[in-house]
Protein backbone atom coordinates (compact mmCIF):
# COMPACT_ATOMS: atom_id res chain seq x y z
CA UNK A 1 0.00 0.00 0.00
CA UNK A 2 1.38 3.21 -0.78
CA UNK A 3 0.17 6.16 1.81
CA UNK A 4 -0.45 9.46 -0.71
CA UNK A 5 0.09 12.20 2.12
CA UNK A 6 -2.96 14.90 0.51
CA UNK A 7 -1.45 18.29 2.18
CA UNK A 8 -5.22 19.31 3.21
CA UNK A 9 -6.18 16.10 4.65
CA UNK A 10 -3.25 15.90 7.08
CA UNK A 11 -4.49 16.23 10.88
CA UNK A 12 -1.64 17.36 13.26
CA UNK A 13 -1.47 17.86 16.59
CA UNK A 14 -0.70 20.86 18.26
CA UNK A 15 -0.49 20.88 22.15
CA UNK A 16 -1.52 23.64 24.31
CA UNK A 17 1.62 23.47 26.10
CA UNK A 18 4.34 21.81 25.67
CA UNK A 19 3.38 18.34 25.76
CA UNK A 20 4.69 14.95 24.60
CA UNK A 21 1.40 13.07 23.90
CA UNK A 22 0.06 12.73 20.22
CA UNK A 23 -3.13 12.61 18.70
CA UNK A 24 -3.46 9.26 18.58
CA UNK A 25 -7.05 8.84 16.22
CA UNK A 26 -10.59 7.58 18.08
CA UNK A 27 -11.13 4.99 15.51
CA UNK A 28 -13.05 2.21 16.58
CA UNK A 29 -14.15 -0.87 15.30
CA UNK A 30 -17.45 -2.60 16.10
CA UNK A 31 -17.16 -6.34 14.96
CA UNK A 32 -20.14 -7.23 16.12
CA UNK A 33 -22.23 -5.17 13.68
CA UNK A 34 -20.79 -6.96 10.80
CA UNK A 35 -21.14 -10.41 9.05
CA UNK A 36 -18.42 -10.93 7.15
CA UNK A 37 -14.93 -10.18 7.51
CA UNK A 38 -11.77 -10.66 5.23
CA UNK A 39 -8.01 -10.25 6.99
CA UNK A 40 -5.47 -8.33 5.16
CA UNK A 41 -1.77 -7.96 5.64
CA UNK A 42 -0.18 -4.90 4.69
CA UNK A 43 3.15 -3.37 4.07
CA UNK A 44 2.31 0.69 4.30
CA UNK A 45 4.88 2.91 2.38
CA UNK A 46 5.15 6.40 1.35
CA UNK A 47 7.33 7.85 -1.21
CA UNK A 48 8.88 4.06 -1.56
CA UNK A 49 9.42 4.15 2.00
CA UNK A 50 8.23 1.97 4.21
CA UNK A 51 6.41 3.23 7.33
CA UNK A 52 7.77 1.01 10.41
CA UNK A 53 6.46 2.43 13.33
CA UNK A 54 4.69 0.10 15.91
CA UNK A 55 2.53 2.89 17.21
CA UNK A 56 1.40 3.35 13.53
CA UNK A 57 -2.25 2.23 12.72
CA UNK A 58 -4.24 1.13 9.46
CA UNK A 59 -7.94 1.41 9.31
CA UNK A 60 -10.61 0.85 6.67
CA UNK A 61 -13.83 2.73 6.16
CA UNK A 62 -16.58 2.67 4.37
CA UNK A 63 -18.28 5.37 1.88
CA UNK A 64 -19.88 6.60 5.00
CA UNK A 65 -17.07 7.15 7.00
CA UNK A 66 -17.55 4.35 9.50
CA UNK A 67 -14.95 2.59 10.85
CA UNK A 68 -15.12 -0.85 9.32
CA UNK A 69 -11.33 -1.98 10.60
CA UNK A 70 -8.20 -1.27 12.65
CA UNK A 71 -4.82 -3.15 12.69
CA UNK A 72 -2.51 -4.13 14.80
CA UNK A 73 1.30 -3.84 13.76
CA UNK A 74 3.29 -7.15 13.77
CA UNK A 75 7.08 -7.04 13.90
CA UNK A 76 8.30 -9.18 11.52
CA UNK A 77 11.43 -11.47 11.71
CA UNK A 78 11.45 -13.49 8.55
CA UNK A 79 11.44 -12.82 4.91
CA UNK A 80 11.50 -9.85 2.45
CA UNK A 81 9.69 -7.79 5.16
CA UNK A 82 12.25 -9.06 8.23
CA UNK A 83 12.61 -6.13 10.77
CA UNK A 84 9.89 -3.92 9.96
CA UNK A 85 6.51 -3.99 11.18
CA UNK A 86 3.54 -4.97 8.64
CA UNK A 87 -0.25 -4.24 9.73
CA UNK A 88 -2.55 -7.26 10.27
CA UNK A 89 -6.36 -5.48 9.55
CA UNK A 90 -9.66 -7.35 9.70
CA UNK A 91 -12.05 -5.82 7.64
CA UNK A 92 -15.90 -6.03 7.97
CA UNK A 93 -18.81 -5.94 5.96
CA UNK A 94 -22.46 -6.77 5.53
CA UNK A 95 -22.57 -7.02 1.81
CA UNK A 96 -20.71 -7.98 -1.28
CA UNK A 97 -19.19 -5.23 -2.72
CA UNK A 98 -19.03 -2.74 -0.04
CA UNK A 99 -16.53 -0.35 -1.00
CA UNK A 100 -13.75 0.36 1.87
CA UNK A 101 -11.05 3.30 1.44
CA UNK A 102 -7.47 3.20 3.73
CA UNK A 103 -6.32 5.62 6.19
CA UNK A 104 -2.80 5.46 8.18
CA UNK A 105 -1.86 7.04 11.36
CA UNK A 106 2.00 7.76 10.62
CA UNK A 107 2.68 8.32 14.84
CA UNK A 108 6.51 9.21 13.93
CA UNK A 109 5.07 12.12 12.23
CA UNK A 110 1.25 12.35 14.06
CA UNK A 111 -0.18 12.71 10.81
CA UNK A 112 -3.32 10.66 9.20
CA UNK A 113 -2.38 9.86 5.90
CA UNK A 114 -4.92 8.67 3.20
CA UNK A 115 -4.20 5.58 1.40
CA UNK A 116 -4.35 5.37 -2.38
CA UNK A 117 -5.55 1.19 -2.40
CA UNK A 118 -8.71 0.52 -2.07
CA UNK A 119 -10.94 -3.06 -1.47
CA UNK A 120 -14.08 -4.06 -2.74
CA UNK A 121 -15.25 -6.51 -0.09
CA UNK A 122 -15.59 -10.05 -1.34
CA UNK A 123 -17.84 -12.15 1.36
CA UNK A 124 -16.85 -15.67 1.74
CA UNK A 125 -14.36 -15.98 -0.80
CA UNK A 126 -13.11 -19.16 0.43
CA UNK A 127 -16.19 -20.54 0.09
CA UNK A 128 -15.80 -19.41 -3.94
CA UNK A 129 -12.27 -20.75 -4.47
CA UNK A 130 -12.76 -24.20 -2.96
CA UNK A 131 -15.74 -25.71 -5.32
CA UNK A 132 -16.37 -29.08 -6.26
CA UNK A 133 -15.38 -28.70 -9.74
CA UNK A 134 -12.46 -27.74 -8.98
CA UNK A 135 -11.82 -31.12 -6.51
CA UNK A 136 -12.65 -33.50 -9.61
CA UNK A 137 -11.05 -31.43 -12.25
CA UNK A 138 -8.10 -33.92 -14.05
CA UNK A 139 -5.27 -31.84 -12.88
CA UNK A 140 -6.12 -31.35 -9.37
CA UNK A 141 -7.42 -35.06 -8.88
CA UNK A 142 -3.86 -36.68 -9.26
CA UNK A 143 -1.64 -34.27 -7.14
CA UNK A 144 -5.17 -35.05 -4.36
CA UNK A 145 -5.23 -38.67 -5.02
CA UNK A 146 -1.01 -38.68 -4.22
CA UNK A 147 -1.19 -36.84 -1.05
CA UNK A 148 -3.91 -38.86 0.03
CA UNK A 149 -2.44 -42.14 -0.72
CA UNK A 150 1.16 -40.77 1.06
CA UNK A 151 -1.35 -39.71 4.15
CA UNK A 152 -2.73 -43.21 4.18
CA UNK A 153 0.50 -45.14 3.73
CA UNK A 154 2.11 -43.35 6.88
CA UNK A 155 -0.45 -43.42 9.15
CA UNK A 156 -2.12 -47.30 8.36
CA UNK A 157 1.49 -48.17 9.61
CA UNK A 158 0.46 -46.94 13.04
CA UNK A 159 -2.93 -48.16 13.16
CA UNK A 160 -1.98 -52.08 12.16
CA UNK A 161 0.14 -52.38 14.33
CA UNK A 162 -1.79 -50.45 17.32
CA UNK A 163 -4.56 -52.96 15.80
CA UNK A 164 -2.07 -55.91 15.86
CA UNK A 165 -0.67 -55.25 19.57
CA UNK A 166 -4.03 -54.44 21.08
CA UNK A 167 -5.40 -57.58 19.98
CA UNK A 168 -3.47 -59.55 22.17
CA UNK A 169 -2.94 -57.85 25.40
CA UNK A 170 -4.77 -59.13 28.36
CA UNK A 171 -5.26 -55.58 30.36
CA UNK A 172 -5.23 -51.54 30.24
CA UNK A 173 -1.52 -51.53 31.73
CA UNK A 174 -0.43 -53.50 29.04
CA UNK A 175 -1.81 -51.59 26.31
CA UNK A 176 -0.62 -48.56 27.29
CA UNK A 177 2.98 -50.33 28.32
CA UNK A 178 2.76 -51.47 24.85
CA UNK A 179 1.50 -47.77 23.00
CA UNK A 180 5.13 -46.18 25.18
CA UNK A 181 6.84 -48.87 23.11
CA UNK A 182 5.86 -47.55 19.81
CA UNK A 183 6.47 -44.09 20.60
CA UNK A 184 9.42 -45.16 21.50
CA UNK A 185 10.24 -46.67 18.24
CA UNK A 186 9.11 -44.25 16.18
CA UNK A 187 11.59 -41.73 18.07
CA UNK A 188 14.29 -44.25 17.60
CA UNK A 189 14.34 -44.72 14.50
CA UNK A 190 13.71 -40.90 13.92
CA UNK A 191 16.76 -40.44 15.37
CA UNK A 192 19.05 -42.83 13.31
CA UNK A 193 18.41 -40.60 9.92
Amino acid sequence: MDAQAALSDKEYYHPQDPATTRSTPDWEDDPGAYVYIATMTAAVSNDGAQLSDSNDILAAFDDAGNVRGTSFALDVDFGPYEGTIVHEISLRSNDEGDHLTFKFYDASEDAVLDISENYSFVAEALKDIIQFENLTNKENLIPLLSVSGTLFAYFSIVIVNFGDFSRYVSSEKELKKGNLSLLLNLLFFLSNK
